[in-house]
């Protein structure tokens, strides 16, 4: 009989123990989902950059050509940037959609993570994130390396802009904060 009262006295502890845990584990997975979505954002905002940078490359070489005049090399290279740019503009939709359904989750959370996340989709669609990454393609496939390069640095921005939102800058501190953290670099 003792035994059994301690049994189920220990039982009753550790189910308060569970309970009293269970909104911290929660809150850890909500945090968890929201770093790898801005982790994953920001492996974008990196893969845009290489291909802008790649695209600069081929300009140097490439640009005022018509495209029958390449030879094979060289259309390869075209082809395998425009195909690099594809891949990134349907991964941000992808991420985009995943960020939207995750926003919509936290809806009503405590943490404003939800509102960051909507505000950084927002960020996203309004500047047209999409359309720039498919306009960069269309060039480079084009051979419009210069249009290209200028279509993938208007992304890269609208990317910095969408990291901003979720560190819960505003888009008028965002000059303030690349100002502050050009500052630090040097």
């Amino acid at each position: 009989p003792k035994g059994v009262k301690a049994l189920t006295r220990a039982e009753t502890y550790q189910n308060q123990a569970i309970a009293s845990l269970q909104p911290l584990v929660d809150a850890l997975l909500r945090s968890n989902r929201y770093r790898r979505l801005a982790q994953n954002l920001a492996a974008i905002a990196d893969q845009q950059e290489k291909v802008r940078k790649t695209t600069e490359g081929l300009t140097n070489t490439l640009s005022g050509r018509p495209l029958e005049r390449l030879d094979q090399r060289e259309r390869i290279a075209l082809r395998q940037t425009a195909e690099q740019q594809d891949t990134l503009q349907r991964e941000l939709e992808g991420l985009l959609a995943q960020m939207q359904q995750t926003a919509k989750d936290l809806e009503g959370e405590e943490s404003d993570a939800g509102a960051r996340l909507a505000s950084a989709v927002a960020v996203g669609r309004k500047q047209g994130l999409s359309q720039q990454m498919r306009a960069a393609q269309d060039h480079l496939e084009a051979n419009q390396t210069g249009q290209a390069m200028a279509q993938q640095t208007r992304a890269t921005k609208t990317l910095e802009k969408m990291m901003a939102a979720l560190e819960g800058i505003a888009d008028t501190d965002f000059a303030e904060w690349i100002e502050k953290l050009s500052q630090a670099e040097a």
